[in-house]
């Protein structure tokens, strides 16, 4: 987020210098340089696509089918497994030639991503129906050749006034008029979107961004169990499950016992019968709450609102009315109104944890931890450090 940020500033301080340095020059030659400008980035966002496409499913394809450690060791194997070792030491170095090959080449070659994009769905209908054979990321290079196809033909055809208006009195202006229209809705309309886009969709949204959140988009998982003539078919529920509770339904579901150590052990419960049909969640009516921790961050989730309390990280505790705001962009733990809520919820999640946590490895105490990998978002990457 903060690097973002920097960029943005960055831009519009240049924006701002060029504008003072050329004082005299008209808006049609600025225009043409924009123009200039949006064309070399379209080629080198082009190049990129293309490049780490076809790179990434090479790497993925040997990944999957373990060619990958016979090849390049077992080390560099995992590195490669890793998104963030990827895109360091992979896509960013394509990115780079990508810009490169723009500056030199000056086509943008459409259709022949147009034409990738038909090889690449078609050898998933040759695999899967003659071979049966289909991997996640065959799909995933269909869709980010397909949105990339999108957005360079959307942003060609606005360049060249290629694309189809609806807007009958827009036909009829004078080019002056048009380009003024043009400017007003840029601003008015384009700009507040883009702003939208960016502070809502990049920042503190992701599994490993700082602050650490507990944002549905990042902890609401689609769960799905399925086996005809057992299961019982075609349910959909709304009951909190985690981890804890999977647990507890396969064990059950295997019709094995768990060593006795006591109710305050296993904190999780079986939703079994609900998958067979063959009785009701244990105790009567399921939990309406769901508690969770990621490292020394703790969140205690009700149908009507959120708690997020942040121990020894940056950032403020959080709680969040998530039905009448969703997005969580209202923070009103402090509120007055609400302290009664939030004593009442903190309490409930402080028992379920003295409840079940085992000190020694409490997530409080997370960064005294022994590391037992090198991807830990709450901890910094040791090269030196071993798996």
């Amino acid at each position: 987020g903060s690097i973002q940020l920097c960029v943005l500033i960055s831009i519009i301080i240049l924006i701002l210098i060029f504008v003072f340095k050329t004082p005299n020059q008209r808006l049609i030659d600025d225009a043409n340089i924009l123009t200039r400008f949006a064309a070399y980035l379209t080629r080198a966002c082009f190049w990129a696509v293309l490049l780490v496409g076809l790179v990434d499913i090479i790497i993925s394809f040997m990944r999957v089918e373990g060619f990958l450690n016979s090849l390049f060791g077992n080390t560099m194997a995992i590195d490669l497994g890793r998104s963030v070792f990827r895109g360091t030491y992979v896509h960013y170095p394509l990115i780079i030639l990508s810009f490169v090959i723009a500056f030199f080449v000056r086509g943008l070659g459409f259709t022949w991503l147009a034409l990738l994009v038909v090889v690449a769905e078609f050898q998933i209908v040759i695999s899967r129906f003659v071979y049966s054979y289909e991997q996640a990321f065959m799909g995933d290079l269909v869709r980010m050749w397909y949105a990339a196809l999108f957005l360079f033909a959307s942003s060609y055809a606005l360049i060249t006034e290629g694309h189809v208006r609806v807007d009958v009195l827009y036909s009829r202006f004078k080019a002056k008029t048009k380009a003024l229209s043009n400017a007003i809705g840029c601003v008015i309309l384009g700009t507040p979107l883009c702003w939208v886009i960016l502070s809502t969709g990049m920042w503190g949204k992701g599994n490993a961004t700082f602050p650490y959140n507990m944002v549905d988009e990042s902890i609401r998982i689609p769960l799905i169990f399925n086996q005809p003539g057992y299961l019982y078919q075609g349910q959909r529920r709304n009951e909190y499950v985690d981890h804890c509770d999977v647990f507890q339904t396969l064990v059950d579901y295997a019709g094995l016992e768990l060593p006795e150590r006591g109710e305050n052990y296993y904190p999780g419960l079986s939703f079994l019968p609900i998958l067979n049909n063959s009785g009701s969640l244990e105790g009567g009516d399921w939990r309406n709450y769901q508690i969770c921790e990621y490292g020394d961050l703790r969140m205690l989730r009700t149908e009507t609102h959120k708690l997020i309390l942040r121990y020894h990280e940056e950032g403020a505790n959080e709680l969040f009315d998530i039905k009448k705001d969703c997005r969580e962009t209202v923070n009103i733990y402090n509120e007055k109104e609400m302290q009664p809520l939030v004593e009442s919820l903190t309490l409930k999640m402080n028992n379920f944890f003295a409840r079940y946590e085992d000190p020694v490895k409490s997530g409080l105490n997370v960064k005294q931890l022994p590391r037992h990998n090198k991807t830990e978002s709450w901890r910094p990457v040791d090269p030196s450090a071993r798996f």
